[in-house]
């Protein structure tokens, strides 16, 4: 089965679509599409052969593109932190294998005051600290007039790893005062197309070979909970002004 994110509409009801589905979630593949985009999963993949030593920071920046949801999909998204950080929160987990301990977060309405309407913000920040403390950073617009705009950068002992934003083309021009290299894309797609194209060639492998010995790891149930966990911790950290633990939310739905 393929899921999509969040789980539920609240923290309770993923927690009890965990527990009800019991050895059966070992079925279900969440759409942490993000996980398949082929430049991420290359730092993933130099944090856990060590090749950038003990993970100190990560930067996670996604802005844009150039346009504001209507005001009937924003009430209905769940806000910001759950509608599209919660990507993100996924991401964090997954690159340093770790879970996040404590949350702090600030949202900002700034490009379009439609988002008060919907009790939402447009440009959010929002700081995590790892079990092994290890700093993250994910800094989230839902618009940029630049385009779409969306990296990674992970700094470890050993090393740094960047993903870098896509451009629309590869061409550069180089003039005696300056350099013109391609605009970023409109069209989020550009960026995102191949990454659903691999998720779903993940998931007929997955259904394939479920329960034999070549299947393989997909973000599941208990990922998608522990990313709606921490979506939940960084709404609460920015309306209430304060560093939330995730101990915290666990004691609520346990």
């Amino acid at each position: 089965m393929y899921c999509e994110k969040p789980l539920a509409s609240t923290l309770a009801e993923a927690h009890r679509t965990l527990i009800e589905l019991g050895e059966q979630q070992q079925q279900v593949m969440v759409g942490f599409n993000r996980r398949f985009d082929r430049n991420h999963a290359a730092i993933q993949t130099d944090i856990t052969q060590g090749r950038l030593g003990r993970v100190q920071t990560v930067q996670i920046t996604s802005r844009g593109p150039n346009g504001i949801p209507s005001l009937e999909y924003l009430r209905v998204s769940g806000g910001l932190f759950y509608d599209k950080m919660i990507h993100f929160f996924d991401l964090v987990r997954w690159l340093t294998g770790e879970e996040v301990t404590d949350i702090s977060a600030f949202g900002s309405v700034i490009a379009d005051p439609l988002f008060l309407e919907a009790n939402d913000v447009d440009t959010a920040m929002v700081t995590l600290r790892t079990a092994s403390g290890a700093l993250c950073q994910i800094d989230n617009a839902r618009r940029a007039v630049y385009g779409y705009d969306d990296r990674i950068e992970v700094f470890g002992t050993g090393g740094l790893a960047e993903s870098s934003r896509i451009t629309e083309g590869s061409v550069m021009r180089i003039f005696d005062d300056k350099v013109l290299t391609e605009g970023l894309p409109k069209d989020p797609m550009i960026r995102m197309a191949p990454s659903y194209a691999a998720a779903i060639q993940a998931f007929t492998v997955f259904v394939r070979n479920a329960g034999t010995p070549e299947a393989i790891s997909v973000p599941g149930v208990y990922d998608g909970l522990r990313a709606q966990m921490m979506a939940e911790a960084a709404t609460r950290a920015a309306a209430e002004r304060r560093i939330v633990s995730l101990a915290e939310i666990e004691a609520e739905i346990s």
